[in-house]
């Protein structure tokens, strides 16, 4: 079990490592309105590769947790379990999110002539499921996970990171 927890532990760093670089290289807007900062934005060299980052985090963080369940982390509370399952369940629905932010791109044209953009409309639905989920999962695994999982200070960081996603 020692061995799943060195695994696990390390792909908490990366996912944080690889939450840090997607934000970093997300493009960001002055825009009055999120229809113009959305079309800025899906212009920017970067929404590719930040979106590309921010897919393969998601599918790391659900292998991370998924590692965490099986190492036994969650072991004896309901609310990590139950934590566990809506944190990989939250990122793998967020790395499809992710995909469709990759593909956006296609629908600056539709929004530069003020038509409607499905895609956009899919993605920000999914934003306002999708970032509540995870975090909520996150905090129930840090508070029912305890110790078990990291010092209390440490976990009271994650439940502050976790509800910044929200």
């Amino acid at each position: 079990m020692t061995g799943l927890r060195r695994i696990a532990g390390a792909g908490l760093v990366v996912g944080a490592v690889g939450f840090a670089l997607s934000g970093a290289l997300h493009p960001s807007s002055s825009a009055d309105t999120l229809r113009a900062a959305t079309i800025a934005m899906l212009a920017e060299s970067t929404w590719a590769v930040a979106h590309w980052s921010a897919l393969v985090t998601m599918l790391l963080l659900a292998t991370t947790v998924w590692i965490l369940v099986d190492a036994g982390i969650t072991h004896g509370s309901a609310a990590a379990q139950a934590g566990a399952r809506l944190t990989i369940l939250a990122s793998l629905f967020m790395a499809v999110q992710s995909a469709a932010e990759i593909a956006a791109p296609a629908a600056r044209e539709a929004l530069l002539a003020g038509e409607e953009a499905p895609l956009v409309t899919l993605i920000e639905a999914m934003q306002a499921v999708g970032w509540p989920a995870l975090s909520a999962g996150w905090i129930l695994v840090a508070l029912g996970c305890g110790r078990a999982l990291a010092p209390r200070p440490i976990a009271a960081l994650a439940v502050v990171g976790a509800a910044a996603l929200a």
